[in-house]
C-alpha cells in the first residue's frame, strides 16, 4: 500500500494518478481499522488536490490527515508535522493568511520540541515562500535564511536539498534589488546539480543565472 502510494503521488500523468487513487482508496476498504492508513490517503489526496488547483479539497484532505495524526499521540509527530506544513500551503495558496501563519507555527514547534530538523527546515521554507508570495520580505528573508541554515547541516553547502531555498532567496534579493547576491545565491545553487538533481530543477536554476548574467549586460555567459 505504501508503494502505491508513493508511485500515485510521484506520477506525473493526471488520469495514471487517479487510476493509482482509485486501486488505493479500494485496498483501503479492507484497512480501515488502521488511522495510519487513512491518514496518508487524505494526506495523498490532498497533495493530488494541490497538483489540480483544488485548493480547498486539499485544505479539507489535509485538515482531516491532521486530525487523524493528532489522535495516534506522540508516535506519529513525524507525520503530524507534515501533515501540517501541507496544511499550511494549501491554506496559503487560498490566501488564508492568519490560518497558515498558525499552521506553520505549530509545525515548527512541533519540529523544534521534537529534534526533527528536517522538518523544521521544511516549514520554515514554505513559511517564507508564503511570506514572500504577501511581499513581506524581511519575513520571508528571515524564514528562508533559516531553512537555508538547516539544510546544509542537513546536507552540507553543496547539498541538493538547498537548491529551492537558494532559487527562492536569489528571487527575493533580485526583487531587492541585491542583484550581486541574487547571482551568488543562484551560482551557489548551481554548485549543488548533482545528477541525480531532476530536470526541472536544473532548468529553474540555469534560467534564473541566465536572467542575472543579462541583467549585468554579460550575454556569452547568458548563453552559456
Amino acid at each position: 500500500l505504501h508503494e502505491l502510494m508513493l508511485v500515485a503521488y510521484e506520477g506525473s500523468d493526471r488520469s495514471a494518478q487517479e487510476a493509482w487513487l482509485a486501486m488505493i482508496r479500494g485496498k483501503l476498504r479492507h484497512v480501515e481499522d488502521l488511522p495510519r492508513r487513512q491518514a496518508q490517503l487524505h494526506l495523498l489526496e490532498g497533495l493530488h488536490a494541490l497538483t489540480l488547483r483544488e485548493r480547498e479539497q486539499a485544505t479539507a484532505s489535509f485538515s482531516e490527515a491532521v486530525r487523524i495524526y493528532r489522535s495516534l499521540g506522540e508516535g506519529a509527530q513525524l507525520e503530524l508535522g507534515q501533515a501540517l506544513v501541507k496544511l499550511g500551503v494549501a491554506q496559503a495558496r487560498q490566501q488564508q493568511w492568519v490560518e497558515a501563519e498558525k499552521t506553520f507555527e505549530e509545525a515548527q514547534t512541533l519540529a523544534e520540541r521534537a529534534g526533527l530538523l528536517p522538518l523544521r527546515a521544511e516549514a520554515d521554507h514554505e513559511r517564507g515562500t508564503m511570506e514572500y508570495e504577501r511581499e513581506h520580505y524581511d519575513q520571508a528573508q528571515r524564514w528562508l535564511m533559516r531553512a537555508l541554515e538547516a539544510r546544509e547541516a542537513i546536507d552540507g553547502p553543496t547539498g541538493p536539498i538547498t537548491i529551492p531555498t537558494r532559487v527562492k532567496l536569489a528571487r527575493l534579493l533580485e526583487d531587492l534589488g541585491e542583484l550581486d547576491r541574487a547571482k551568488a545565491m543562484a551560482e551557489a545553487a548551481r554548485a549543488s546539480l548533482t545528477p541525480s538533481v531532476p530536470a526541472a530543477s536544473r532548468a529553474q536554476v540555469m534560467s534564473l543565472l541566465a536572467r542575472f548574467y543579462r541583467l549585468e549586460g554579460d550575454w556569452e555567459a547568458a548563453l552559456e
